[in-house]
């Protein structure tokens, strides 16, 4: 999220994402080439956490598997990664709760 120059600032949301590809404003498509732009990563990372999870057995376990067991790696990765991103938004969220009179944690 950071890394892609975002903030949690709500004043810096990339508006201009929202008119990428269309001559002109219009409130659904816009809104969501905004909410893709914002929060695209974290969709893109429970899609490809399945795909990592297959690519990771070995073709012999892959055989072994039938479609029911395939389909339950995959959905234990996306609950892995959501499990980890649930980890890091608490701990955010428990470092904001104990900082909160802290003067340089909120953009001012």
């Amino acid at each position: 999220f950071f890394a892609t120059g975002h903030q949690c600032v709500f004043s810096l949301v990339d508006f201009r994402a929202g008119f990428v590809g269309v001559p002109r404003y219009h409130f659904l498509s816009s809104g969501t080439l905004v909410l893709t732009h914002t929060l695209g990563a974290f969709a893109l990372g429970s899609v490809v956490a399945p795909v990592l999870a297959w690519l990771g057995l070995s073709s012999a376990e892959a055989k072994a598997l039938s479609s029911s067991q395939a389909s339950r790696v995959g959905l234990a990765a996306v609950f892995a990664y959501w499990g980890m991103s649930a980890c890091c938004s608490a701990s955010s969220a428990l470092a904001a709760l104990v900082l909160r009179r802290h003067l340089m944690l909120w953009a001012v």
